[in-house]
């Protein structure tokens, strides 16, 4: 099959450029970073540099297409609306237009979890249920908003998937977050580090772009929750993390009140004296007191997909990478 993957010079879109060339697929890589680029051209893949606002552009790389995975995003905490829509409510709308200018019939997003978090405590969470309102971040609001330019669009078949927390060697988001933040030798733990929380090892979630590839007609126009579908406690996550890395790191147990306090004056604080992205922001605050977990059972269901690597495993693979494991 012929395969678009935007993003692709990402943590998640290498990880498929990597798994989806050895199965056989004549994989297209498209981002900005042309020296990641290269390293993906030496693995199999053909890379052509494309920004996302660029309609013309893409619709030249999309020709010949059989389907794409949309994996590009703007993703952060921190920013500006404005930003977030061009790169990922505009850019998704350049996708959808060269599809159907190409004639792709079929394309695969991936969006996020966000989309449902509202600062309370969620259980079992399924992709009926409702949306936060408003959405958390300006980040989600615009995953959001691409979904629904995905699910308004036609001449084509789509499938949207919803992963929670992806973590996996080459994670640039979750890992490095915990470490800035442990960095000064203590890290505060909400309600005794028991927070309830679901992950997505990155292996877990290219298998379950692989399903898609296959899936039946009934199985697309579809949201698909993915995590590992084993819920973990923040203070385990965080001391296999910390112990596999050799790090001495207090843990700290802090009313949650004071923690997302504590993250209202940061970011206030960042954004008074224009600062940049704050070390901890309200929505990180949210995440670390608030009990949120997903059911996956549609993935199971309809795609066929079970989690083949736990929690623990992915996380020794990720601290092997990190210490320069080339076996990770």
């Amino acid at each position: 099959m012929k395969i678009g993957i935007t993003g692709a010079t990402g943590f998640l879109g290498s990880h498929l450029c990597a798994v989806l060339g050895k199965a056989g697929h004549e994989v297209r890589a498209f981002g900005r970073n042309r020296g990641k680029g290269m390293a993906l051209e030496g693995g199999g893949a053909c890379f052509v540099a494309v920004d996302l606002r660029d309609a013309d552009g893409l619709a030249a790389a999309f020709r010949g297409l059989d389907l794409v995975i949309h994996a590009a995003a703007l993703s952060a905490v921190w920013g500006k609306y404005e930003s977030f829509y061009e790169s990922n409510v505009v850019g998704t709308e350049n996708v959808l237009a060269a599809c159907r200018k190409c004639g792709v019939g079929k394309l695969v997003y991936v969006s996020s979890s966000s989309v449902y978090f509202d600062f309370k405590d969620r259980f079992s969470i399924r992709e009926e249920d409702a949306v936060a309102k408003p959405s958390p971040s300006a980040y989600t609001r615009s995953k959001l908003e691409a979904e629904r330019r995905i699910q308004a669009a036609t001449g084509i078949d789509w499938i949207i998937l919803r992963p929670r927390g992806i973590f996996g060697p080459g994670d640039t988001s979750i890992i490095p977050r915990v470490l800035r933040i442990a960095q000064r030798g203590w890290f505060p733990l909400a309600r005794k580090g028991e927070v309830l929380v679901d992950l997505t090892y990155v292996g877990n979630l290219v298998r379950v772009v692989e399903l898609c590839l296959t899936a039946k007609a009934g199985a697309w126009n579809q949201v698909y929750n993915v995590s590992n579908g084993e819920p973990v406690a923040t203070g385990d996550f965080f001391d296999q993390l910390v112990e596999g890395l050799g790090l001495k790191v207090r843990k700290v147990d802090t009313a949650a009140f004071l923690i997302r306090g504590a993250a209202t004056l940061v970011e206030l604080a960042a954004k008074g004296l224009r600062l940049g992205e704050p070390s901890i922001t309200r929505y990180t605050a949210g995440l670390l007191c608030c009990h949120q977990t997903l059911d996956i059972a549609k993935a199971r269901n309809l795609l066929g997909y079970a989690p083949e690597i736990s929690i623990s495993e992915g996380l020794r693979r990720t601290v092997r990478a990190m210490k320069g494991d080339a076996d990770a």
